[in-house]
């Protein structure tokens, strides 16, 4: 909805990013079907476990680990939904996670 109107925008559902559904499973499958399943763990758990005052960089270094796993073939498109999911068990909203993974994807760029 527009703001102009007077009406709140609406915002993705948080289980949603770039309109790949992530639920519980989205991380662990994830991390399942790599090549790299030690490596990718350990980014993702780092994510989950990030502090307050710590989120949004962890999660910034994080999508850059996995987009250069996916440049080299060591992961898929699908592990970014992983990340979504890592970054909301840490607290981050749908929206920020997004944000962050276009920002790197532009970086990476």
């Amino acid at each position: 909805m527009s703001r102009r109107a007077g009406t709140a925008r609406s915002e993705r559902p948080a289980d949603q990013v770039r309109g790949i559904r992530i639920g519980a499973g989205a991380y662990r499958s994830a991390v399942a079907r790599q090549h790299s399943p030690t490596r990718l763990d350990a980014i993702l758990r780092t994510v989950a476990a990030a502090p307050k005052g710590q989120r949004n960089g962890t999660a910034f270094w994080a999508a850059h680990r996995i987009l250069e796993m996916i440049a080299v073939g060591e992961a898929d498109d699908a592990v970014l939904a992983a990340l979504a999911a890592a970054g909301q068990r840490a607290g981050l909203s749908a929206r920020e996670i997004q944000r962050i993974i276009d920002s790197a994807m532009r970086n990476a760029a």
